[in-house]
């Protein structure tokens, strides 16, 4: 599974949370950006759809400059000398993020964004069928103002099993 979240230039990042595994695609992300499949698999948001249960092996990491896709970050990108998809200020905010897996009332953190990725070795996480979960990036409070719009990107390794209850 593969999520994706859109921060536009000019968001505040200190202090805050974003989360991903939210929307699913077809859907118009909570900063406006219209999420294809290339953006998410979610057919359902924050949610194991029935059926399905998940084994997770590892979990990956990528932070980039993105092309504008709102009116403000279009006028900001023409205002400043800037190129889409220099290295922009992905660094920052790797070294001033975590990762947690969110289950509604519980949180466990998975690792720094600038380890890039964690392996569960010796003891996947597993995801029942309809259960509800997100991945929390949590900001330090000296973390960075954006100059451009970014986007991380998270991608869940394993194994993805259909599940049939037989009543």
């Amino acid at each position: 599974m593969w999520s994706t979240v859109y921060i536009p230039s000019g968001a505040e990042l200190a202090g805050k949370n974003l989360f991903l595994f939210i929307d699913q695609a077809g859907a118009l992300s909570s900063n406006g950006k219209m999420l294809d499949l290339t953006d998410t698999n979610l057919k359902v948001a924050s949610r194991i759809p029935g059926g399905m249960s998940a084994t997770v092996t590892r979990v990956s990491f990528r932070i980039e400059v993105c092309e504008p896709w709102g009116d403000l970050d279009q006028i900001a990108l023409a205002l400043r000398d800037i190129e889409p998809f220099s290295p922009g200020q992905s660094e920052q905010i790797a070294a001033s993020s975590v990762a947690s897996w969110d289950f509604l009332q519980t949180r466990i953190e998975i690792c720094p964004l600038w380890a890039g990725d964690f392996s569960y070795t010796q003891h996947p996480i597993s995801i029942p069928k309809d259960t509800n979960f997100r991945i929390a990036i949590t900001f330090s409070l000296d973390a960075p103002t954006l100059k451009e719009p970014h986007r991380i990107r998270c991608f869940l390794h394993g194994a993805y099993r259909n599940t049939i209850e037989i009543r």
